[in-house]
């Protein structure tokens, strides 16, 4: 999975998928594919990966160097982060998530450190606009 490491809620909402896939969630920047990014899917040998969030989060240019990469790509987003949460929660657990955890529309990542829970039991989350000022998850 590749996300936004300019901003974190496209990739904490991969993160259970990922964890539940045994695969990493690797960040660049919006423009362009990091040297460093760049060097780490070289070195797993991926031969694909998921976008996560639209083209503001992950431009397509970022796509296309994946791609003179030889490296398949594939989108998972939404009209906005809320529905991209939905999008990669609804495309990663099929079936259905065995939990669902409810996260405030903050911008504080503080909500959402549950991200190893979250992966360990396949758990998705989603915004709630119901939660008071205490953040929970």
């Amino acid at each position: 999975m590749l996300a936004s490491g300019r901003d974190f809620p496209d990739a904490l909402v991969g993160a259970p998928v990922a964890g539940a896939r045994a695969m990493p969630v690797l960040l660049t920047a919006t423009t362009g594919l990091s040297s460093a990014t760049r060097s780490a899917l070289t070195t797993l040998g991926t031969t694909r990966v998921i976008i996560l969030g639209g083209q503001g989060a992950v431009s397509s240019t970022v796509a296309d160097q994946l791609a003179a990469m030889g490296i398949v790509t594939e989108r998972w987003s939404g009209s906005n982060r809320w529905e991209t949460a939905v999008a990669v929660s609804q495309r990663g657990f099929p079936s259905g998530a065995r939990a669902r955890m409810s996260c405030p529309g903050s911008p504080s990542p503080t909500p959402c450190r549950w991200r190893r829970l979250r992966a360990r039991t396949g758990a998705s989350c989603s915004r709630s606009t119901a939660i008071a000022s205490t953040p929970r998850c």
